[in-house]
């Protein structure tokens, strides 16, 4: 990772956060062979070794598609009001008051496909198996550590709308695509999502719903039911 020292010390604290447990090389501390320099740039790389808890962080998720197949989706999104949610998917350095800006590479296996926060960047398949993907998702902003979205899903976008200056992409199993009303997603999603020019939107069983800059999470019950409630949509 990339930061810049606010001040001249001679340590780092890496925050681990309730959910990761380290097993080995448990990291508390950072000392560097010198003091860091004011207002200076660095890198630094590390290695961990450790399991992430069940309880805030990654979920998995089964569905079934019309055919009856169970299909699978991860996603990881912090609970509504938190404030470090990003420390229950990896240690890291950044906090609520010094935001840091994260660079997102997911490598996965088709069919799946992945979406963050931010645009993807680049997507290439791998030289030496061609069903492995990487994606890239290039931050443009420093958002909150609890903002931090990603999924991965065996869904293809089943509508793309460009409304305005945004472009919304609707990950929705097909059965309840008709229940989706645009209007009604530009109006619960996060304000930040136009800044970013883009809102990916997935909607599945026993999904929380989460509106972050760039996606939003649906229950999908609750989408049906509050398409019946409007009368949008008949039981």
């Amino acid at each position: 990772m990339r930061f810049t020292a606010r001040d001249v010390t001679q340590r780092l604290f890496l925050h681990r956060g309730r959910n990761v447990e380290a097993n080995q090389n448990e990291i508390q501390a950072f000392i560097p062979l010198m003091n860091l320099t004011k207002n200076s740039s660095y890198d630094l790389s590390m290695n961990f070794v450790g399991t992430i808890g069940l309880s805030g962080g990654p979920r998995q998720l089964q569905y079934t598609t019309p055919q009856n197949e169970t299909r699978t989706s991860i996603t990881f999104c912090s609970e509504k009001g938190a404030t470090n949610g990003l420390r229950s998917l990896i240690p890291c350095l950044d906090g609520a008051d010094y935001p840091a800006e994260f660079n997102i590479l997911i490598q996965y296996n088709q069919p799946f496909t992945a979406f963050s926060n931010f645009r993807r960047t680049y997507q290439q398949t791998s030289n030496l198996n061609s069903s492995l993907s990487s994606s890239y998702f290039n931050s443009t902003f420093a958002l909150n550590p609890a903002d931090i979205a990603f999924a991965l899903v065996e869904l293809k976008p089943q509508t793309t709308v460009v409304n305005g200056n945004i472009t919304i992409s609707l990950y929705y199993r097909q059965k309840i695509l008709q229940s989706i009303s645009i209007d009604r997603v530009l109006q619960f999603m996060n304000d930040k999502s136009f800044n970013i020019g883009k809102l990916d939107v997935l909607s599945l069983p026993e999904l929380d719903t989460a509106q972050v800059p760039g996606v939003s999470f649906l229950n999908e019950d609750s989408v049906r039911q509050e398409n019946i409630d409007l009368g949008v949509t008949s039981p």
